[in-house]
């Protein structure tokens, strides 16, 4: 009992990655600057979670993972609402630059 104690102790755990938009000129920005044209976006902090509730809202969502073929992105386009967005793994955007709004 002990030693699987021990084994699920040390098993990694999934740590869930954090999300921004990269806006016009290659900066990240955080999500929630969505929420300018997009009512209740508390809880849409990821690309998955902001496909899923648009498709439930009602809007026909046309989106890519990996745009351009990097793993770290989501390409959403919602026409409907004029959207036309990549979603970028924070990872991605400390390559890139610091995100508005963090701090090293």
């Amino acid at each position: 009992m002990r030693y699987s104690l021990l084994l699920i102790l040390l098993l990694p755990i999934a740590v869930e990655a954090d999300w921004y938009l990269m806006a016009r000129h290659g900066e990240c920005a955080p999500i929630e600057i969505l929420s300018r044209k997009v009512e209740r976006m508390q809880g849409l902090d990821t690309p998955e979670r902001f496909i899923a509730e648009m498709e439930r809202r009602g809007y026909s969502v046309v989106f890519e993972r990996g745009f351009s073929g990097v793993a770290e992105t989501y390409s959403v386009n919602i026409e409907a609402l004029g959207l036309a967005i990549l979603f970028v793994q924070g990872e991605r955007c400390d390559q890139l630059m610091q995100p508005r709004g963090r701090t090293p």
